[in-house]
């Protein structure tokens, strides 16, 4: 992100934290208190709520150059948890019996384990994997994750 982008961002946020929650504001107070051109405002308020739907909870420890996530992004979490957790497998790589994943207790919650759901996970609990045909639906998930993202930031 360039710097600009970045100060732009936070002198946003700081401005929006003054505001009263659950009133309307517009564009012209932000730049009435910031001073930066109504196109940067735009910009970055879609960072701002691309950020906040979109980016996983996570912890930056700056001593060490590291982060941790912390909890899945509020988009992530409010999928069906069907979706949630074909998608918690795709990205844990969990693609046959030697990558089966053993933490997935919570996401199973309302899962029903027959059904539609048998073509796309195999093994049982507490192992579980994507089939062939749940690899195809999880990147169909995560494409769906990043239209929606992408629609965020192209829209008005």
């Amino acid at each position: 992100m360039k710097r600009k982008t970045a100060d732009s961002v936070a002198s946003v946020i700081d401005v929006l934290n003054s505001f009263n929650p659950m009133e309307p504001h517009g564009i012209a107070e932000i730049r009435d208190k910031t001073g930066l051109p109504v196109g940067d405002i735009n910009e970055a308020l879609k960072v701002i709520s691309l950020i906040d739907r979109f980016a996983p909870e996570m912890a930056m420890d700056d001593a060490n150059g590291t982060f941790t996530i912390l909890g899945n992004s509020k988009h992530v979490d409010s999928l069906p948890n069907e979706e949630g957790l074909l998608l918690h497998l795709f990205r844990a790589r969990a693609f046959d019996e030697a990558s089966a994943r053993h933490d997935v207790a919570r996401l199973l919650n309302g899962v029903t384990t027959d059904g539609e759901f048998i073509v796309f996970v195999d093994g049982a609990d507490p192992g579980f994997y994507l089939t062939t045909r749940g690899k195809f639906r999880a990147q169909g998930i995560l494409a769906s994750v990043h239209g929606d993202a992408g629609k965020l930031l192209d829209g008005p």
